[in-house]
């Protein structure tokens, strides 16, 4: 192994597990900078993330909120799986609860056209039946370089120059958008770079460093961000293609320390390729996993995505590729594909996931030119779900609960119960019924009485009741006749 960085290394032979710390290779061979371990053969697997603090230190800033609290978005410091905003609202002694149900795109927002901006800007913000917005925008700082992008699609000075610095000018008009987004509530997911866009090469350097660093610290006053430090960033082809694993998996771990150490706060987030799993399982800085799934129906997405999707981290179902995109398509052209994509969502969101809505306002793969067929802005029901979904997963103690999934749901779920996240010693329940749902419930409940919450997923009728749980832990509730048949319900112990 050796540990430092650039052209200042110290070695050691070793077996078994260590530290990439100064104490553990007793020397620091770059002082006050970011280091590095490095496996000699790139073919040994897994790496060993940077230098940076054990992840079971929590950072200065996690302290009970109270009358200093920032509201911003975090990372839950209760629960490993989830988010919360830093404030109190309810007077319960905890952070509530976050709850991200986005839009998808478009990646090139940044260099869309003025009045394409707004007119996003617009959709997002506003619905003619709910006050809340879709509290979630997917794009990317740097589009060029390799990425997706065209040769403007850059913060740079000079767009052909990486090496041009930082364009303060972008960044300003950038902020005027984002403080509009960040004071309704609008979670920015910020890809700091397109997939395959490697300006400073392949491996993490002080370039890279300087890069997050300078953008991080423009916006990192905003409340509600999550930093993704690359899009589906382990290519190795294309711009990419003479990376290895190694490099890409590094230059990952460098720019989430580099974010890291200039704010502690904000949540930091690594994107993985087309159905592959999370590689930072115990990275101290990167705490949540942006999943893109290659499934095509919502049972898919429950079981296949989401049980792959939870782990030791946040998970969020960013891009469910194509088949959200297919969605959007079939909802425009022949009013087909609502139903399942707001299917698809809550399956995610009952596997413990937070979600965005795929290739929202997309025009392929570049930005809407003037006259653009724009065929993957998402209609205005269909934002209305996701709206939906915020509301009901931020009105109940969805970071207490968990998913069931396999032989765990089975044992418990009954009647018209599709899917469930529990926690039954605090006894909480949130049951999902799909279709045609007529009576719900649960097996192995705590006894007694319970606060019942119907909700619809479709219209937003929300009814309340109260229920009992008998000795033996069996209960069956009937739905409502105004909730629609696919139905939520949320049981809470007395």
């Amino acid at each position: 192994m050796r540990f430092g960085r650039n052209d200042s290394w110290v070695e050691k032979t070793m077996t078994g597990r260590g530290r990439c710390s100064v104490k553990f290779f007793d020397a620091d061979p770059a002082v006050g900078q970011l280091k590095f371990c490095e496996v000699f053969n790139p073919a040994i697997y897994p790496i060993v993330p940077p230098a940076v603090p054990s992840p079971t230190i929590k950072p200065p800033t996690v302290k009970p909120p109270g009358p200093g609290y920032s509201g911003k978005l975090m990372n839950d410091p209760n629960s490993i799986h989830h988010f919360v905003y830093d404030r109190d609202n309810d007077n319960d002694g905890l952070r509530d609860p976050a709850y991200l149900a986005g839009s998808g795109g478009p990646e090139g927002f940044l260099y869309e056209r003025r009045e394409r901006k707004d007119y996003i800007i617009n959709k997002i913000l506003s619905s003619t039946r709910l006050k809340t917005p879709v509290n979630g925008l997917y794009f990317h700082a740097l589009r060029a370089f390799g990425g997706d992008g065209e040769a403007h699609e850059t913060p740079f000075v000079n767009n052909a120059d990486p090496y041009s610095g930082i364009d303060k000018n972008k960044l300003a008009s950038w902020y005027t958008d984002f403080k509009k987004l960040d004071d309704a509530g609008v979670i920015l997911w910020f890809n700091l770079f397109d997939d395959k866009a490697v300006p400073y090469g392949c491996q993490f350097n002080d370039h890279y460093a300087r890069y997050a660093t300078e953008i991080v610290n423009y916006f990192k006053n905003l409340k509600h961000i999550v930093w993704v430090t690359q899009e589906e960033y382990r290519w190795t082809e294309g711009a990419q293609a003479a990376c290895t694993l190694l490099d890409n998996d590094q230059r990952q771990s460098g720019l989430a320390a580099a974010i890291g150490e200039v704010d502690p706060f904000h949540p930091i987030a690594t994107h993985q390729m087309n159905g592959a799993p999370m590689v930072f399982t115990h990275a101290p800085y990167i705490r949540v996993f942006a999943q893109q799934s290659h499934e095509f129906s919502p049972e898919a997405m429950h079981t296949v995505s989401g049980k792959q999707g939870w782990g030791n981290w946040v998970y969020v179902m960013s891009e469910a590729h194509p088949w959200h995109k297919d969605l959007i398509d079939a909802e425009i052209a022949n009013s087909n594909g609502r139903e399942l994509m707001r299917k698809s969502n809550w399956a995610s969101a009952m596997a413990g996931g937070y979600v965005m809505m795929y290739n929202s306002f997309e025009c392929g793969i570049g930005t809407c030119k003037e006259g653009a067929v724009l065929d993957s802005d998402p209609t205005d029901a269909m934002l209305d779900d996701l709206r939906l979904l915020k509301l009901f997963m931020e009105s109940i103690p969805y970071n207490k609960m968990k998913p069931l999934f396999e032989a765990a749901l089975s044992d418990v779920k009954i009647e018209g119960t599709k899917y469930i996240l529990a926690n039954a010693p605090a006894g909480l329940y949130t049951l999902y019924g799909d279709y045609n749902t007529t009576r719900m419930g649960v097996r192995n409940a705590p006894a007694g009485d319970y606060a019942l919450t119907w909700f619809s997923p479709v219209s937003g009728v929300i009814v309340e009741q109260t229920g009992k749980v008998a000795a033996g832990g069996l209960a069956v509730f009937n739905k409502p006749s105004t909730v629609s048949p696919e139905a939520v319900l949320f049981m809470r112990k007395k």
